[in-house]
Order: structure tokens, then sequence, then C-alpha cells
């Protein structure tokens, strides 16, 4: 005899089957969100508001320091003001080419050259890959981040990319919390070398101060005018536990050389002997942003550089052509969350119509 569950099992088996698949998908997207701790805004230290005044009378500076492990942050006067990144941006390439799926075989190694080099030609390859002016877009949306920075004014100038040294405490400490990109990108900044691929030399700043951090470095003169110096010293401090940045910027332009004991002092206030000293006292709480997680790439031995520097000492322009970027990995975190919605709502399809054979199956056997 045929009973109703045995003309069912089959169907009723794919139900099951496709909402166990759908449970397996959310619970994997779920985990793949992690959350940094509450901040909490401290006042900027005595040392590092006293450095910063004496910067002023040489440049424009900023300083943003995020305990990533108390919430704790504090920042300067122009911590949300916009700053060309330089070599900076490296970062943000190379999380959206982990994040989505495409640093893979030379495509890695490329990268690993551009962040521990500092690598412009490699930058110049991959910007068109990670669909570069989108970049800071792209980062403020699978962080939750606000207030990061803007686009380049020239879509392949990707050292006139803008950030904030806000923002971008908050973006490592994101990246830090991501499973798909902190692994191999943190890394690769703790691999940084000495000396850039062109030659500069990259220990100033925060670099100057400890060799026991992962940095990211940036100098050049891509302000909107072209008309300026811009150093950067950002990176993780104290075994990854302290995003720091620190951005400075002379206009009209000035050789790199004049700026250095400028950022150089600033990395003595913020962190003296690589050292980060941040007050106890919390005057405002804000939420922080939580960070999407993924599965971490394997890591690639490689090289760091900033832009290219020419025999006058000055930095040229970069005129690159955007290339076409690749479509994102179906399963990045994002896609996760819809795969699962699309299998759960398959799942109670299956279910409801399995529940409507039953019904009529019920009503034909009373009729008989």
């Amino acid at each position: 005899m045929h009973t109703w569950w045995r003309r069912s099992g089959l169907p009723l088996a794919a139900a099951l089957t496709v909402l166990t698949l759908a449970f397996a998908s959310a619970a994997s997207a779920s985990a793949a969100t992690g959350s940094a701790p509450a901040e909490s805004v401290v006042a900027v230290p005595d040392a590092v508001h006293a450095a910063l005044l004496t910067a002023e009378d040489d440049a424009n500076a900023a300083v943003a320091v995020l305990d990533t492990t108390t919430g704790a942050y504090y920042g300067s006067a122009q911590a949300d003001t916009q700053f060309p990144t330089e070599s900076v941006v490296k970062v943000l390439i190379a999380a959206k080419l982990l994040a989505t799926g495409q640093l893979t075989g030379n495509t890695e190694q490329l990268a690993y050259q551009m962040i521990t080099q500092s690598d412009d030609d490699a930058a110049d390859d991959l910007w068109g890959v990670a669909d570069g002016p989108s970049l800071i877009a792209w980062a403020e949306s699978r962080y939750g981040i606000t207030d990061l920075g803007a686009a380049p004014i020239e879509s392949g100038q990707w050292g006139n990319t803008k950030i904030t040294a806000s923002g971008l405490v908050r973006l490592y400490a994101a990246i830090k919390a991501d499973p798909v990109v902190g692994p191999w990108l943190m890394n690769a900044m703790d691999h940084m070398e000495d000396t850039a691929s062109d030659g500069t030399d990259q220990a100033f700043g925060l670099a100057a101060q400890t060799s026991d951090g992962g940095f990211k470095q940036g100098w050049g003169g891509d302000d909107d005018a072209f008309n300026s110096e811009q150093l950067n010293s950002t990176g993780f401090l104290e075994d990854g536990r302290y995003a720091v940045a620190i951005l400075v910027q002379h206009i009209p332009y000035e050789s790199m050389d004049q700026l250095l004991p400028v950022i150089n002092a600033l990395a003595a206030a913020v962190a003296p002997g690589g050292v980060v000293t941040v007050p106890a006292s919390a005057a405002t709480s804000a939420p922080a942003s939580s960070a999407p997680a993924v599965s971490a790439s394997p890591s690639t031995p490689a090289t760091h550089a900033p832009h290219r520097v020419l025999a006058d000492g000055t930095q040229p322009r970069q005129n690159l052509a955007g290339r076409q970027s690749q479509s994102e990995s179906w399963f990045s975190a994002d896609s996760r969350t819809v795969t699962a919605a699309i299998l759960l709502g398959a799942a109670l399809c299956l279910l409801a119509a399995l529940a409507l054979r039953q019904r009529r199956h019920t009503a034909r056997r009373d009729t008989a």
C-alpha cells in the first residue's frame, strides 16, 4: 500500500535538504560578520597635542588612533579632513581583491609587492581590476564606515583618492575583524620593506619608531591642484592592537625631505618607541562599524613602494587608463546572505506545495 508519506518522501526530502542549506548559508553569513567594540572618544594626549601645534607651523596634519581592543579613540582637529591617500590607497585595492576572491596567482604576487614594496607598477595593473574609482564607496558599504574619503578627481589618478585619518583607523579596525581580508593584508603590512621598489626609504613616521608593526606609507603630490607634498604614515602597532594614521600635507609643493622631520616628530609623540598611549577617560561614545567576515586567503612572500621620484626631485602625475572591473565573487559575505534567503524561500515553497498535496490527498480519501 502506498501512503502519502511514501509518495511524498522524495519532495519532502528535497525540501528539508534545501531548508538545511538555507540555515547553513545563513549561519555562514552571520559568522562572516564581526564587530568591533563600541568606540569611546578620549582626549588627544598632551604630547600629541603639542606636536600638532608645532607641525602646524610647517604643514597641515591629522592624527587618529583607535584601540581595537577597548574601542578607545582619539583624533586631532583635522582628523575628519580629507587628504590624498598617495600609496595608502593600495590597502583598499588589496582589500577589494581579497573580498571578491580575485587575489590568486599572479594577482596575489602583484598585490604583495604593491603592499610590501609599495610597487607603483603593481598598483597600475591592479587599480582597474579592483574598479579603483569605486573603492571608497565599496569600503564604506562593506564596513559601515561614513566619511571615509572620496574618489579621485580623475579616474586613473589613484594617489589622488582622498582619505580621512578618522576613517582610515576605523577601516583598519574593520579589516582586522574581517577574516577574508585581515589575515593576508595584515601579514603583508607586517612585511613592509625598508626600501620601496622605487628606492625610497620607507622607514619614516611610525616605521622610524619601531620595526615591530604593520605599515602602509604614502607620499607624493597628488592633491587636486598637483601643487603639494603629502606624507602619510599608517598601520598597526603593538601586535595589531592599535590602528594609527598620521597624514601630513604641505601646500605648495616642497620636497619630501623637508616634511620628514614633521611626520617623524608626530610619530614620536603618538607612539614613542612603538608604544601607543591612549588616555583612559572617555568623553563621548559612538557605535563602532561592523566588518563582514570571510575566509582567509593564503599569504605569499613578497615586498612594498610609493610614488616615483624624478631626477629633479619632483614626482610625476599618474595618468592611468581605468579597466573594466571583474565581477565580485558570488560567495562573498553579502551574497551569502542573499543565497540564504533564496534557499529559505525555495524550501518554504516546497513545504507549502507538500502541504497542499496532503490536503488534496486527504480530501480525495474522505470522498472515497
